[in-house]
């Protein structure tokens, strides 16, 4: 058996540099040394703990780790600086927990306007949380007021080994009473040192270091790739959940680039390989727009590889794909209407108003109060609280209005189908009434916040054991953040049949975005009242969240007109750093001039619309605030700020109230696309 070889993120990010021609030579230098083959072979440093081999007659070394069968990758560059990587770095492995740290720091270095994170990774701990680790109240002051990883580990591999790999684990957020256990366990028994090979599969390296697949094809896919083609990135706060056993539905929570996509992606491939291993149906893994479900199946891929066996068991879909399916199951021949039938159904609908309301009003009526609230018939309708609508109606009025939505729906069905709405309604109530078996053992949601009310009864039903009239074991997992509800009003979970009561989680870190833009992200929706989706959750501000990069805080910038913010834009890019760049605006009107003046100077530009791509390629992608979701990009701009109105336009179909927070969030969601640099953008 040849060696077993792992690579760090180190390893990866000096990967990245290199061009095609080099990374061949790397791959061809590991598989033979994977080999064992003559002609590469590792070197003991001089000047440090590592090992090296060389890459193409040496041009290149490669600075690795090895204990045992075991190969850990750290860099690759050329000869001499190399070696002078190695110099300044080291390994350091505390329990199973190894991280590469810089020793000296580099002179050449250029300065960055960085900011650290805050608070630290402690900063959330009570100083009598400490005490359970032996560890006094100066220290906790001092422990709490680390700034990041990087130095608490510095402090870290200063202590006794169970308390550094308890206050190590704090730091990576596992609940203090798992890390009591453990402490106490390894105070009262003598374990074994970790070997470098339980260090590498231990989740507390998952988001550091991860194992080449074997096979000089998948090692070859693995290294030629970027980081996304061969890791989805795995946090050990993140891994905790994926095999969770929970007694019903479980709620996963946390902000943008918290990793909550990923969570359902293993969740999904947990619950089909272990937890539902015996049952026969599928696991749906679902999103509620079609590019989502494109970027997530990508993804599934890249977790699972190309062809594996476990793929055919987990289902990737629209919930609008779910419920034509179960719909079909049922034998009934409910079709989703056409984007230009649903207007022709409600232009028919109104021809029975009588209160002067417009079809915005209507169709906002049917969202609101009818979905809502589950108020099909007029009887409910009639009777129920209308709280957010902006207009109080009388009796006789609300009969009015029910006469069109009634009349709404007669037209629908001689079009011979129903709108989103109306599809998830119908299957939901074939499940309920057992027109239709549910066909999947299991559904893991994500982008929760933006299922509407009957989306989510429609999950209710399909994990409903129909013996108890209860949700089955872990049969549903929700995951999202209220706070990037930009499509649908909030709605209590327990309202549409769903108890998450005692089985609801939070993930704190942010991966993508930097502390400086999370922190001004946070600021804009920080006066918003805690979401359905959080409601039994602090409100904002959790000391435990933060983002795991520092940086530079947001850019303003006013501009005398559109066409001065458009060659701003333009010149930015032409001298950033970073070949890929997202423009928003809050509607496609704003993006016009930015579009324009780019053409113009043949910079790369494209618009996305539609069921486009989910990930910017390089160049300029130019996005309306509502179609960044599930978009990010190392460069954010949002244009036209101005035109992000907090105050609510005469016709919109909802109160004041609920469209400031609506706004609110689209700026949220905007800011939070970004994942190192990010401008907001105004005209007077």
């Amino acid at each position: 058996m040849g060696l077993e070889v792992a690579m760090a993120d180190t390893f990866q990010r000096a990967m990245s540099k290199l061009d095609a021609t080099s990374v061949k030579h790397v791959l061809d230098a590991i598989t033979k040394l994977q080999s064992g083959h003559g002609s590469v072979r590792l070197h003991a440093l001089e000047k440090s703990p590592h090992k090296s081999f060389g890459v193409n007659r040496n041009a290149l070394r490669i600075i690795c780790r090895q204990e045992g069968e075991q190969l850990l990758l750290l860099w690759v560059d050329a000869h001499d600086d190399a070696y002078r990587w190695a110099e300044r770095h080291q390994v350091i492995q505390i329990g199973p927990v190894i991280r590469i740290v810089e020793t000296v720091e580099d002179e050449a270095k250029p300065e960055t306007q960085e900011v650290a994170a805050a608070p630290g990774p402690l900063a959330y701990l009570r100083p009598k949380d400490l005490r359970h680790f032996e560890i006094g109240a100066r220290a906790a002051r001092l422990l709490r007021s680390v700034r990041d990883e990087d130095e608490l580990l510095e402090l870290a591999y200063q202590l006794r080994e169970p308390i550094a790999s308890a206050i190590l684990a704090l730091g990576d957020q596992r609940p203090l009473d798992e890390v009591v256990r453990d402490y106490e366990a390894s105070e009262s028994s003598a374990r074994p040192a970790t070997t470098l090979a339980e260090a590498l599969r231990a989740p507390e390296n998952s988001h550091h270091i991860s194992i080449l697949p074997p096979g000089e094809d998948a090692l070859a896919r693995a290294l030629s790739g970027s980081l996304e083609d061969w890791q989805v990135f795995l946090h050990p706060s993140q891994h905790r959940l994926v095999a969770k056993d929970v007694a019903g539905p479980m709620r996963i929570t946390g902000g943008p680039g918290t990793g909550k996509t990923v969570v359902c992606l293993h969740r999904a491939r947990h619950l089909a390989e272990s937890t539902f291993a015996e049952d026969a149906r599928p696991i749906l893994l679902t999103v509620f727009s079609k590019p989502l479900a494109k970027r997530i199946r990508a993804q599934l891929v890249q977790l699972c590889g190309e062809g594996a066996p476990v793929l055919d068991r987990i289902s990737v879909r629209t919930v609008v794909g779910v419920a034509q399916d179960i719909l079909r199951s049922a034998g009934r021949d409910d079709v989703f209407l056409a984007r230009e039938d649903v207007p022709a159904a409600w232009e028919e609908a109104m021809q029975k108003e009588t209160l002067g309301f417009p079809r915005s009003f209507y169709a906002a009526e049917r969202q609101e109060v009818l979905a809502r609230h589950d108020a099909w018939t007029e009887t409910r309708y009639l009777g129920q609280s209308r709280s957010g609508r902006g207009s109080r109606l009388s009796r006789k009025q609300r009969k009015a209005v029910w006469a069109v939505l009634e009349a709404f729906e007669a037209a629908c069905r001689r079009r011979g189908g129903v709108d989103r709405v109306g599809l998830a309604r119908e299957a939901a109530r074939v499940l309920a009434s057992g027109e239709a078996v549910a066909p999947y053992a299991a559904v893991v949601v994500d982008e929760a916040q933006d299922c509407s009310p009957v989306d989510l009864r429609l999950f209710a039903e399909l994990v409903r054991d129909p013996s108890t009239g209860e949700a089955r074991a872990n049969a549903l997992t929700l995951a999202g953040d209220g706070y990037q509800r930009i499509f649908e009003r909030p709605v209590p979970l327990t309202h549409c049949g769903i108890d998450i009561r005692g089985r609801s989680w939070r993930l704190h870190l942010n991966y993508r975005t930097t502390e400086p833009i999370r922190r001004e992200a946070i600021a804009v929706i920080q006066s918003l009242p805690p979401d359905a989706l959080h409601e039994d959750e602090p409100a904002q501000g959790d000391p435990r969240d933060r983002s795991l990069r520092g940086g530079a805080p947001p850019i303003h910038e006013t501009f005398p007109d559109d066409a001065a913010e458009a060659a701003w834009v333009a010149d930015r890019y032409a001298t950033e750093d970073a070949d890929t760049w997202l423009v928003l605006a809050r509607t496609n009107d704003g993006l016009d001039a930015a579009e324009a003046e780019l053409t113009r100077r043949a910079i790369p530009s494209r618009r996305l619309t539609g069921d486009d791509e989910t990930m910017p390629r390089p160049g300029v992608a130019l996005a309306t605030l509502h179609r960044a979701k599930g978009l990010e990009a190392p460069r954010v701009v949002i244009v036209g700020a101005q035109r992000v109105p907090m105050r609510k336009p005469p016709d919109a179909p909802m109160d004041a109230e609920a469209w400031r927070q609506q706004e609110m969030s689209l700026m949220y969601v905007g800011m939070t696309r970004a994942r190192d640099w990010c401008a907001v953008t105004r005209v007077k």
